[in-house]
């Protein structure tokens, strides 16, 4: 470890006393090392190293910064191999493309993946003058071709000296293994090669579209455990339904029930032949009670526990009334027949699922919550931190004005108090910094 750190100081021109607050932690499984230093000048140089020489022995390497929080990232491809890495950051990082923070080439290709403040990644970017098409960038899935397995590349491979088929993952196979061999992908379990072309599943899913499908899921698993309710069963216990949250509206209208009415009731017409002839009145048939139908309606994401609760709530009361109507269901003993058992079970179990589902949504809420909170955090740290160098650069320049004006000696130098030049001095900011390293002949 010890000869590892040597190599990357003396490679980064770095003074050994000068790194001793820098920090290496190296990953041999990725073949990755990565550094933290609290000086921007290091993080520079850091980032500038292309190899790394061990024990006389040449590594080619690739350094490249860690992304921010609150940052998403996409390519972009057709970009020539001959154009260097300060063309490609001035053509994009620039005022055309507000949200681009940083940009750099995706190895030897021609693909250049950007980084984007926030977590949306525009359709269109400006690069050069010339408006090309963004999508969202999709890590590939490692896959070793020498030993078969998953996490890690080739060149980085713990057992080097293997002898595994890669398309079906047969050990030590035989000179006529390529007669019965039958491929099977890995990833998606296909009658593939492990990550041809054609699978599915080679692509790492990014995390926005994980959340996104999450959030989704929970919320189409609480609206099919919603019981629906029958025409007829919203009159039952209508006084365990209350309105959902941010409704408007009485309770009666909310459940659908119609208000009573204490006006008087308009008079029947009566007429005259009627009463001449003696004939009887005619008697109008009673008006039918109006169907009710009610459904569930959940307006928002924050209305899902209250609605799904207040439903089930109504749906055992309902359950309970129609079972004590019935006088069929009710055993002339007093207890409950075998159908209102097994009712009583399936609503239970469902009321345990839709609380299995409300525990997740609102673990995914916090979680949600609590990422907010630390953007929240990370931006206003920025925002003191950019007032301070504004502060602190003001005060320099008033600084030096009052030293230029004061102490001015007989050759007209100005001079401080000690007699030296005045030396602006400003505490540096605290970068995080990544060095990852790419080998063609093994490890270090």
């Amino acid at each position: 470890m010890t000869t590892l750190r040597t190599a990357i100081i003396t490679a980064a021109n770095i003074k050994i006393e000068e790194a001793e607050d820098d920090s290496f932690a190296p990953n041999a499984a990725q073949n990755i090392i990565v550094l933290s230093t609290p000086s921007e000048a290091r993080s520079f140089r850091y980032g500038s190293i292309r190899n790394i020489t061990v024990e006389e022995r040449t590594y080619e390497t690739f350094a490249y910064k860690s992304t921010p929080d609150n940052t998403s990232r996409g390519v972009i491809s057709g970009v020539g191999r001959e154009e260097p890495e300060e063309q490609i950051t001035r053509f994009l990082v620039n005022k055309h493309n507000p949200t681009v923070m940083a940009a750099h080439r995706l190895g030897n290709s021609e693909s250049v993946v950007i980084l984007f403040e926030g977590n949306k990644v525009p359709r269109y970017v400006k690069y050069g003058g010339f408006v090309s098409k963004c999508t969202l960038y999709r890590q590939h899935r490692e896959v070793c071709t020498t030993c078969g397995k998953i996490g890690h590349r080739k060149d980085v491979c713990p057992t080097p000296n293997a002898r595994v088929c890669f398309a079906c993952g047969r050990n030590n196979p035989g000179e006529d293994h390529a007669e019965y061999c039958k491929p099977r992908c890995k990833f998606c379990l296909g009658s593939h090669v492990t990550g041809a072309g054609k699978c599915k599943n080679k692509f790492k899913t990014p995390l926005q579209i994980k959340q996104r499908q999450r959030i989704k899921q929970i919320t189409e698993t609480i609206t099919e455990m919603t019981p629906a309710k029958a025409p007829g069963e919203a009159a039952l216990s209508r006084r365990f339904d209350f309105p959902e949250p941010g409704a408007s509206g009485t309770r009666h209208e909310q459940n659908g029930v119609a208000s009573r009415d204490r006006s008087r009731a308009e008079p029947e017409d009566v007429k005259w032949a009627d009463v001449t002839s003696g004939r009887p009145k005619e008697t109008r048939p009673p008006r039918p009670a109006p169907q009710v139908q009610a459904h569930l309606s959940v307006t928002n994401k924050s209305d899902i526990n209250g609605a799904a609760m207040t439903q089930t709530s109504g749906a055992l009361s309902r359950a309970a009334a129609a079972t004590l109507k019935e006088p069929g269901k009710t055993p002339s003993g007093g207890g409950c027949s075998e159908q209102c058992k097994k009712e009583t079970r399936e609503l239970k179990a469902t009321v345990k699922k839709m609380e299995k589902a409300m525990e997740e949504l609102q673990t995914a809420m916090a979680a949600t919550q609590l990422t907010i909170k630390q953007q929240r955090g990370v931006i206003d740290e920025q925002r003191d931190a950019i007032r301070r160098l504004q502060e602190g650069g003001s005060r320099n320049e008033a600084n030096n004005k009052m030293a230029t004006d004061a102490d001015e000696d007989d050759n007209g130098t100005p001079t401080n108090i000690t007699g030296n030049r005045f030396v602006n001095t400003t505490t540096p900011k605290t970068y995080q910094f990544t060095a990852k390293a790419k080998t063609q002949q093994g490890h270090p």
